[in-house]
């Protein structure tokens, strides 16, 4: 029973990771240690049905709830203490960091300097080119009902792969493609949407279930065969999602209790950290 509160208290971490701008909810499923049985999990769901629904139920639970009920008060504090938001999810990327590299030490495996360092540097260029290319905007690109299916369809799968891809935001991604505020003002009204704008967003859920399931599978994949590579990538991309979050600092009180934040949260993640380690 304390195993299955638990995983309802990590689904409410990751659910909050889910709607914040520039956090990623893989992310946090990786630093509690839950991503790749939930990966696991979802792609053999039906080899062992009750079993996996047994571990996937709770976590599920507290997503929703993650996004349902703390949503608004998330979206409060990102919107009134942006930065000082930002300095304790840093904290918490960096004080998890020892406990992803001991799960390449647990599986007798290496960092792979090359990938790692790719993917940093991948991390930051998405940085870059999402506070210097806002120009760009696929719904540019729709003329008929044809292009508007397809504009919907990658919105859909590249939404999703910054859900599942841990270090990539799916709000970074979709505002690189112009499409952030469409989709955004969508998900605030989605309760409120006729039946015809349901239907017209057949399409984005529809890459949303084909990208997920072909990158469930991808990664499900690599982790078989290239566990060292492809944990040094994803290493790498929860490193570079600091930029993200950088909160910014100036010689003011502000800068102080921004450092104050990113200190406790590193130093309770740490902790934590650690002690999942010596278990």
């Amino acid at each position: 029973m304390n195993s299955f509160f638990k995983r309802i208290i990590i689904g409410l971490v990751i659910g909050g990771g889910l709607i914040l701008p520039g956090v990623s909810g893989a992310v946090l499923a990786v630093i509690l240690g839950v991503y790749e049985k939930i990966i696991d999990s979802i792609n053999n769901l039906f080899n062992n049905f009750f079993k996996n629904i047994i571990y996937l139920l709770p976590i599920s639970t507290g997503i929703l709830m993650g996004v349902f009920l703390f949503g608004n008060v998330l979206f409060f504090l990102f919107a009134q203490y942006p930065s000082e938001s930002k300095a304790v999810f840093m904290g918490i990327i960096l004080g998890s960091l020892p406990l992803l590299f001991k799960k390449l030490k647990d599986k007798n495996k290496h960092l792979n300097k090359t990938l790692f360092i790719m993917a940093i540097v991948l991390s930051f260029s998405l940085y870059i080119l999402n506070h210097y290319s806002s120009d760009f905007n696929l719904l540019y690109y729709i003329t008929n009902n044809l292009s508007k299916y397809l504009v919907f369809f990658i919105t859909g799968v590249i939404y999703v792969s910054g859900k599942i891809i841990p270090g990539i935001s799916s709000s970074f991604l979709l505002i690189m493609i112009g499409m952030y505020d469409y989709i955004l003002e969508v998900i605030a009204s989605f309760f409120k949407l006729t039946l015809n704008e349901y239907f017209a967003l057949m399409p984005f859920f529809l890459g949303v279930l084909v990208g997920g399931i072909i990158l469930l599978k991808l990664i499900t994949f690599l982790f078989n065969q290239y566990y060292n590579e492809t944990y040094s990538i994803i290493i790498g991309f929860i490193i570079g999602s600091i930029l993200f979050l950088y909160p910014g600092f100036t010689f003011n009180i502000n800068s102080i209790i921004k450092m104050i934040l990113i200190w406790l949260s590193f130093k309770i993640t740490y902790k934590i950290s650690i002690t999942q380690i010596k278990h």
